[in-house]
């Protein structure tokens, strides 16, 4: 791979399998940067940049309304923009429904996008220069809630939002919406764990008792719009201690 092929936008083909509209350049909502991902902050980071900008309330509760306009507002929210682990160029953040430890999970790895036949854009990174995708799923749910989103404006009005309150280099909009929910406990929210080799990000569900006695900094990752019909998409949360990633990854190795 050459130098300048780490300047290239890997454009991910049928995407949402769906006729592109005018709203927003939709096309731009397919595009992946393996450059932009690894300049994400570790999530301490991202954490501490919410808690300083102190805006996020407001902004949910402005973009609630253009949610449920569009009958989105169980089904969208907001996510927290980090990482944990660098990309190479061509190289995708994917999240598939599995199992861990013989319990339903959501797992995140990384995969060569060019090899990957059904994925959707599951959330967003809104930069100066266009918006491109955060991580893909390939969940049918995600494909749906890409359809609604795509000629209906709804982007780039909480887009919007995110920008009046300097959010937009913090948060990114993400689908909230999957077709497994129900493989989970009801009232218990995501925890995050970490697999460092091979890299896998996998949320379970957690008692909040085990979640708050865990040792290290409790980080909020995910805030859905509105009420979710399914409480335990209203939050996802992850541990991590002073942005040291060597914790991270022994923690939860």
């Amino acid at each position: 791979m050459t130098a300048l092929a780490l300047n290239i936008l890997v454009s991910v083909i049928s995407v949402c399998s769906v006729a592109y509209g005018n709203a927003h350049d939709w096309e731009k909502l397919n595009d992946y940067s393996s450059q932009l991902y690894n300049s994400l902050p570790l999530s301490a980071e991202g954490h501490s940049k919410l808690q300083a900008n102190g805006n996020i309330g407001k902004a949910l509760d402005e973009a609630l309304p253009i949610a449920e306009q569009h009958g989105l507002s169980k089904k969208i929210g907001l996510r927290l923009l980090h990482r944990h682990e660098c990309v190479n160029a061509g190289e995708i953040m994917l999240e598939r429904f599995g199992e861990w430890d013989s319990k339903p999970a959501f797992i995140t790895f990384i995969e060569d996008g060019a090899g990957v036949k059904t994925l959707y854009p599951a959330s967003w990174i809104s930069t100066a220069s266009g918006t491109r995708v955060f991580e893909f799923s390939d969940d049918p749910a995600v494909r749906e809630v890409c359809a609604t989103i795509e000629g209906s404006g709804i982007y780039d009005k909480i887009v919007g939002v995110l920008k009046k309150h300097r959010l937009n280099d913090i948060l990114g909009v993400s689908v909230t919406e999957r077709s497994t929910l129900d493989r989970f406990t009801k009232g218990q929210p995501f925890y995050e764990l970490i697999r460092p080799a091979p890299y896998a990000s996998v949320l379970i569900n957690k008692p909040w008792d085990e979640i708050r006695g865990a040792e290290g900094m409790l980080v909020r990752t995910t805030w859905v719009i509105g009420n979710p019909a399914h409480d335990v998409e209203c939050v996802t949360y992850c541990h991590t201690s002073d942005g040291d990633y060597n914790w991270h990854q022994i923690t939860h190795g």
